[in-house]
Parts: structure tokens; C-alpha cells; sequence
């Protein structure tokens, strides 16, 4: 907008005329691609985590019991720590890693009963559960962070390390998996109040 002679407000020559409308339905799609473009760096930065974890994990389990193997059965003389090292990774990697599983439709269901249901009744019993679930995890992750603190002075008897770091595997494992359970019972949810969704 540009003032004229008179001092009177008008459009600028060759420019449309945008009203308070238009330009607050523009914000409002502009600030819709900036919150999805977020959303997506962070989910990108969660599952590039999610791999780091797992081939670390995994790649330490398979590459200990490897050194445990050859080091018994071809040098005759076991190492102390190996065993205790692979069950502490084979711990981080099962509870760290669960939301991703249950993320990608991984872990073991029972739908029998529901796959014979119509969608709105499967919905129903999908939320039923899913908050089952959430109140489930938010107590094992309530009583895993206190067994976690209850053994804070104690370390591993091979590695030397706080067996605390290990155990709030546990509570933190299950606070991840507690998100992914938010999600698919907020995706139920949409669902069964006008979507198409099936659990």
C-alpha cells in the first residue's frame, strides 16, 4: 500500500491488492509448512538415532561374542568380560529400540477377535487398549526409575561400570514406547471421530 497525494492509503501500482483475509490464510499455510517441515527434521534426527543405536548395538553383541568364541575355543583362554558387555548391550538394544518396532508394526498382536469387528467397533477396542497400554508403561517406567535409583551404588562386576546406567534403559525404553502408543492411540482417535483409519 502506497499514500497518494492526499495522504490517502491505496494500492501500489502493479501489486494486488491482498486483503487481511487472504494474507492470514497465506500465514496460516505458510505456518502449516514450517510446523510439518519440523516435524519431519525431527523424526528424521529420531530415526537416524534409532539406526546409530541399532547397528552399534548389534554390531557390539555379534562382535563380543565373536572375541568370546575365539578366544575359548582357539586360544583356550576365556575373557572375563565379554559375556557381561553383550548382555548389557543386548538390554539397551530391546528396550531403546521397542518404540521403533512397535512404530513399524513389528511387534506380536493378537487380532483375531478384532479383525472380524466393523472399523468404528475395531477403533473402539484399538483406544480401549491403547490406553491400557499407556497406563501400563507410565507404571513399569514409574518403578523402573526407582529399581534404577535403588542400585545407584552398585557396579557391574566385570566392567566396573554403574549397573544404574543400564537399568534406566528400562524406564527410558519404555517412555519411548509410551510416544509411539500416544500416536497410535491419537491416530485411533482421528479415526473414529471422522477418518477412514483402521487400526
Amino acid at each position: 500500500m502506497i499514500q497518494d497525494s492526499r495522504g490517502a492509503a491505496g494500492p501500489a501500482r502493479g501489486m494486488p491488492d491482498v486483503t487481511e483475509k487472504e494474507g492470514a490464510m497465506v500465514m496460516a499455510v505458510d505456518n502449516g509448512t514450517t510446523g510439518r517441515a519440523r516435524r519431519s527434521t525431527a523424526a528424521s534426527l529420531y530415526w537416524g538415532a534409532v539406526g546409530v543405536v541399532s547397528v552399534i548395538t548389534m554390531g557390539g553383541i555379534v562382535a563380543l561374542t565373536a572375541a568370546q568364541v575365539v578366544s575359548r575355543y582357539v586360544f583356550e583362554s576365556s575373557l572375563f568380560w565379554p559375556d557381561e558387555a553383550a548382555r548389557f548391550l543386548l538390554i539397551l538394544q530391546t528396550f531403546l529400540l521397542a518404540g521403533a518396532s512397535f512404530e513399524k508394526g513389528e511387534m506380536v498382536g493378537v487380532t483375531v477377535f478384532t479383525d472380524r469387528l466393523g472399523r468404528v467397533p475395531a477403533l473402539v477396542c484399538a483406544v480401549v487398549a491403547d490406553l491400557f497400554a499407556i497406563a501400563l508403561l507410565l507404571t513399569l517406567a514409574w518403578y523402573g526409575w526407582e529399581f534404577a535409583e535403588m542400585n545407584s551404588m552398585q557396579t557391574a562386576a566385570a566392567l566396573q561400570i554403574p549397573v544404574s546406567w543400564v537399568y534406566l534403559s528400562v524406564p527410558v525404553g519404555l517412555l519411548i514406547l509410551m510416544a509411539h502408543m500416544t500416536a497410535a492411540l491419537v491416530r485411533h482417535l482421528r479415526g473414529l471421530f471422522g477418518g477412514d483409519h483402521r487400526p
